[in-house]
């Protein structure tokens, strides 16, 4: 499908009207992402496009779970992620590499029962490079694609601050004065997007919020997930809806560990949600992508066994430092 995808964010990018290819591509993305359909209206083609790199990430995800299980199947998982990573960059989006890398981590510490630093490092590296990639294409900040690497490089640092610390800050504009900033993360979103999708009429704002000063020349837009709870519930609904989360999160960690192949994939993309958690909310106004991860899992694990072909196989390490298995 990459052809037809490439062709796709070409036409997207032109339709901005903008000289810059990867603006384009944002803003046009940002505008349809935000743009309420009813049922007899629906984009298709962006509907379409949008759900192929979604579903690139969560079968790039599952290959590297299977391909990793294999004492040589390190290139074939590079390769699965790669194909990927094609797709999410081709977003001009942080998120997608974010959720793909970070997830694809969370895999790896499960299958091998520790973390491997060298790992760690890579996909850290691989992580900052799309990040500073992407914020070098968009000009993000004092970033500007027509400088040099050195004259860049202390705003692409800048940038590194701002949006990994910035959250922690500016959540504290929204402590101080709750009403300060309009909440726009909220945990029902989901919901009301789909029932718009069905008709209905209910105003979901941007989850692009307001910015707000962090430092006398930096304002940023992020305030951690607690912005998703705070507002609307109060410190008793984030402790009530963190517990919640905390139980969930400890029930599919639990299958994970017993060698569940779909709730080792499923954690590896909540794993995002929970290294990201200072930077934004990831579980409830990511419940769309939870979802599908947890169909597609599920029709390929459980699916084989219910047509009479096989029965969901789980891996349990035997070794976990040598990268030994058996099937239960």
């Amino acid at each position: 499908m990459f052809p037809w995808y490439w062709k796709y964010v070409e036409s997207l990018s032109a339709s901005s009207g903008l000289n810059n290819f990867w603006k384009g591509i944002r803003i046009q993305s940002i505008l349809q992402s935000e743009t309420t359909y009813g049922l007899l209206g629906m984009n298709v083609e962006a509907m379409f496009f949008g759900n192929l790199v979604t579903l690139s990430i969560i079968l790039a995800l599952i290959a590297y779970y299977e391909a990793r299980k294999s004492r040589n199947g390190m290139l074939r998982a590079v390769l699965y992620l790669s194909v990927s990573l094609a797709y999410v960059l081709l977003t001009a989006a942080n998120v997608g590499a974010a959720t793909l890398l970070i997830s694809a981590l969370g895999i790896e510490c499960l299958l091998f029962r520790r973390l491997r630093i060298l790992l760690l490092v890579v996909y850290l590296s691989l992580f900052l490079g799309v990040f500073w990639l992407v914020g070098l294409v968009l000009e993000k900040g004092q970033v500007r694609s027509s400088y040099a690497l050195e004259d860049n490089l202390p705003a692409l640092v800048n940038l590194v601050q701002l949006y990994g610390l910035g959250g922690l800050v500016a959540f504290d504009r929204i402590v101080q004065d709750p009403q300060g900033i309009r909440p726009t993360w909220s945990i029902w979103r989901f919901f009301f997007l789909t029932a718009n999708k069905l008709g209905a009429a209910i105003d979901v704002p941007s989850l692009h919020a307001e910015y707000t000063m962090i430092s006398p020349a930096m304002a940023a837009n992020v305030y951690t997930l607690y912005f998703s709870y705070f507002p609307e519930y109060g410190w008793l609904g984030v402790i009530g809806i963190m517990c919640f989360l905390g139980t969930v999160l400890t029930r599919l960690y639990t299958e994970a560990m017993r060698g569940s192949p779909a709730a080792t994939v499923l954690y590896g993309i909540t794993f995002t949600g929970i290294v990201l958690s200072g930077f934004n909310e990831q579980f409830f106004t990511g419940l769309s992508m939870l979802l599908k991860t947890t169909v597609l899992t599920l029709l390929i694990y459980k699916g084989a066994g219910i047509l009479g072909k096989g029965k969901e196989r789980s891996v349990v390490p035997l070794a976990a430092s040598g990268g030994l298995y058996r099937r239960a």
